[in-house]
């Protein structure tokens, strides 16, 4: 059979909707994410190229068998066309209710099974035989039939198709997708028309072939064009997005970076304070620990911590001025400290500026510490914060050393008026009975010569018991002594310069012991020396014990008469009981009175010293 432009023009029809189709699947597969549109677009196309290939086959069919055939399949390519055209209109549209599309879908199928179950499909009844018509100047075939008995039921589901596809494209118009549903209600209005004509030709009003295929290429024209240019928008957009979104970024990754930056200046800010602090704070330290030490050392440590505060500001001088005279008293050498800063780092910053902080005890103004050729503070600084900070600490440094001065001249007065005390109590007493004795023993020469050996003799002994007493009172003025002797010799000392107005004997027993900080080595003197006072005055005892020994870590010393003894519990906490605890609680050392009224009194005092090395036993007796 010859092929003439009928033919041709059905197998441009069906070759340009196949290229759609794969052009449309393609595009909607490979995309990140799968467009249901263009894929769906796509398989419309393809069943529209499916339908104009049957029609080909269709109208060249040399035989009613071989044209029932190709009518039953061309049926069957235009009933999956319409199916297509559906679902492209429910996703194109997205308005067409879930319920509805179900009963579509149960409706589709069924009309699908009948389509393939009966003979002719639903088109047509018994195809008696065929007809000539001509399309561009080339003879084809069409069937003379009569209708289908089932073809109501066709017209039925396609009359529901319709009301579907007419009540999606309403919805999508009311919804806003107004060109979407005039695009597709026009392409719609086309295929419909087409198929309206093919319909003409299935009862013979009309003398042409099926003209479907070409409604189809149009719709599929018209919908590739809208969708091609749909797609070029959305691409533009996308890269209009995409390019601002790198914008964004870009923007975003300065921001951060910015940040960052600002970030790492703050956390090395933060360290350089922390780094600043922690010098102060040594500073302040070594100053602290400068209290009970020697002026020269005092002075050192200050210009240390001005020091500090000059490379911490920057400063090229930091001065402390003292204006009070009670101050300047208790501070060594001068009232001005100068340190040397890094006033090249000051001037690199730009401006230079002096700050001042006043140091104040209480109510009194007593100075003021000032930094010269300071870089000019920022709000951020700490520089004022630096200087008001050693400010306070100086003034508590100051008010601690003002305490320090009034505890020692309180304690200088409270010596003084001991020794006053005792020389009262003892040597003048004593000096006054030598007086009246020689009195006597002049009148007793005078009178009776024999009998003067007596008061003379007793004269002798309260000089040299003065003597003994004197000697121990300048041995504790000198406080050289103190430090030259270790305790046990002290102890010695003691035992054998101790005052004894009611003639007790006192002996001492005293071993060898291990070195000893001087606070402790005092402290232990004291109490022995306290100790030995109470009971050569109050005990009655004729004999009085003292022993000093170190066994296992442990340091015992412990004095014991046989006096009347008292009962402890029964002594008030100022007298000499209460003395001795608080000295001993001062030296960690452990302290035990045993006593009772009629049996004598022992006083122990224990010093834990573990580190201490072992020493041999040796002792000492001393007898006074």
């Amino acid at each position: 059979m010859t092929i003439g432009w009928g033919t041709i023009s059905y197998g441009f029809v069906s070759g340009a909707s196949a290229a759609i189709a794969i052009v449309f699947l393609l595009i909607g597969g490979r995309r990140r994410h799968v467009d249901p549109l263009m894929v769906s677009f796509g398989l419309f196309a393809l069943s529209s190229s499916a339908a104009a290939a049957a029609t080909i086959r269709l109208h060249r069919s040399p035989t009613v068998v071989d044209y029932t055939n190709a009518f039953k399949v061309f049926g069957l390519a235009g009933y999956l066309s319409l199916i297509a055209i559906v679902i492209v209109i429910a996703v194109w549209t997205g308005a067409v209710p879930r319920w509805a599309m179900t009963i579509w879908a149960v409706a589709t199928v069924a009309i699908g099974m009948l389509q393939v179950w009966l003979p002719n499909g639903l088109l047509a009844g018994d195809i008696d035989e065929l007809r000539g018509v001509e399309l561009f100047g080339e003879q084809f075939v069409v069937h003379v039939a009569a209708g289908s008995a089932w073809r109501p039921a066709l017209d039925v589901y396609l009359l529901a198709t319709l009301g579907l596809v007419i009540v999606a494209l309403a919805r999508g118009y009311r919804r806003g997708h107004r060109t979407n549903a005039m695009i597709v209600s026009l392409g719609f209005v086309v295929g419909l028309a087409f198929s309206t004509w093919d319909t003409f030709v299935d009862f013979g009003r009309v003398n042409t072939s099926y003209l479907a295929p070409f409604g189809l290429l149009i719709s599929l024209v018209g919908g590739a064009i809208y969708l091609t240019e749909r797609s070029v928008r959305t691409d533009r957009r996308l890269e209009e997005q995409t390019i601002r979104l790198e914008e964004i970024v870009i923007e975003r990754t300065t921001a951060l970076r910015e940040s960052n930056r600002e970030l790492e200046d703050q956390l090395a800010r933060q360290r350089r304070s922390a780094r600043d602090l922690a010098l102060l704070a040594r500073g302040f330290e070594a100053s602290n620990a400068t209290v009970d030490l020697d002026p020269a050392t005092v002075s050192t440590s200050l210009h240390q911590l001005l020091g500090q505060l000059g490379a911490i500001l920057p400063a090229a001088t930091v001065e402390l001025r003292i204006d009070g005279d009670r101050s300047a008293e208790v501070l060594p050498q001068s009232s001005v400290w100068q340190a040397s800063g890094a006033p090249d780092d000051a001037a690199r910053d730009g401006g230079t500026t002096d700050l001042s902080a006043p140091i104040e005890v209480g109510p009194r103004r007593i100075g003021e510490l000032v930094a010269r050729s300071v870089r000019a503070p920022s709000p951020s600084s700490g520089e004022s914060n630096y200087l008001e900070l050693t400010a306070k600490h100086l003034a508590g440094l100051i008010q601690r050393l003002e305490l320090v001065e009034r505890v020692a001249e309180s304690a200088v007065e409270d010596e003084r008026q001991r020794i006053a005390m005792d020389l009262h109590d003892s040597v003048t007493q004593r000096m006054y009975s030598v007086s009246f004795l020689a009195d006597a023993a002049a009148h007793l020469a005078e009178e009776d010569p024999t009998n003067v050996v007596q008061p003379v003799r007793r004269v002798r002994e309260l000089v040299l018991s003065s003597l003994a007493e004197l000697r121990a009172l300048l041995f504790e003025l000198r406080p050289a002594a103190f430090e030259r002797e270790d305790l046990a010799g002290l102890i010695g000392q003691l035992a054998d310069t101790a005052p004894s107005m009611s003639g007790q004997v006192i002996e001492a027993q005293v071993g060898l012991v291990p070195p000893m900080d001087a606070d402790v080595k005092v402290g232990m003197y004291r109490m022995a020396q306290e100790a030995l006072s109470n009971a050569c005055r109050h005990s009655g005892a004729g004999e009085v014990l003292v022993t000093l020994g170190h066994d296992d870590g442990v340091t015992t010393m412990a004095i014991s008469d046989d006096g009347i003894g008292f009962n402890p519990a029964d002594v008030n906490e100022g007298s000499g009981l209460g003395n001795l605890c608080s000295r001993a609680a001062k030296i960690g050392a452990d302290l035990d009175v045993a006593s009772r009224p009629g049996s004598g009194t022992i006083i122990e005092v224990r010093l834990t010293n573990p580190a201490a090395p072992a020493l041999e036993r040796e002792t000492v007796v001393q007898r006074s």
